[in-house]
């Protein structure tokens, strides 16, 4: 973890980049049961995925969906749906979308079928392809994500769409939000973006 000039930003934290890797590296303890399909012209993949209501079926009570985005351990899972019930009577309009970016660690130690999409350690929170089994871009996630939610038989009252992350997932929402080009859909639609 070197920033510009060569600091070392791990030290600057007060952590060394040791501390990190193990846990990073360590498979994920719990793989989220929702799956998504992400099909792109290099190939098609599934995502692991948490969605707060059927998603399936015309959802004409939400207004606003929240996509948050983990952190680098790729563990901290539940923080959209505790923000939600935080966030009260909006909370009934809400929909919270939270896919999870798995490395080939975890596909070994949960033993998950050959079509689950994973990165590199840091790939995906760089927008980078898939290691396996299609070069698809972590970017392309929330595209398709965005996709689904611009779709206004599904989503008709559909407002804004928040793409929310913190730590590594901070950093995968900067970067989206510099280079993403999922938003059109959204856009094409009246659909307010914003980035947290």
């Amino acid at each position: 973890m070197r920033g510009a000039g060569g600091v070392d930003q791990s030290r600057r934290l007060g952590f060394r980049a040791a501390e990190i890797d193990p846990l990073v590296l360590t498979p994920v303890p719990v793989v989220l049961d929702g799956r998504f399909e992400v099909a792109t012209p290099a190939g098609r993949g599934i995502v692991p995925i948490h969605v707060t209501r059927d998603w399936s079926v015309p959802r004409p009570d939400v207004t606003r969906a929240v996509v948050v985005i983990h952190g680098w351990p790729r563990r901290d899972l539940a923080s959209a749906d505790n923000a939600a019930i935080k966030a009260g009577a909006a909370a009934e309009h809400t929909i919270v979308v939270t896919p999870q970016f798995l490395i080939a660690a975890d596909i070994e130690a949960h033993h998950l079928p050959g079509d689950m999409l994973h990165w590199g350690r840091d790939g995906w929170k760089t927008g980078y392809d898939a290691h396996g089994p299609a070069p698809i871009s972590s970017f392309s996630v929330i595209d398709t994500i965005f996709t689904r939610l611009a779709d206004r038989r599904l989503f008709p009252s559909l407002k804004q769409v928040v793409l929310a992350g913190h730590s590594a997932g901070g950093q995968y929402v900067q970067r989206y939000a510099a280079v993403g080009r999922g938003d059109a859909p959204l856009l094409a639609h009246g659909i307010a973006i914003r980035t947290w």
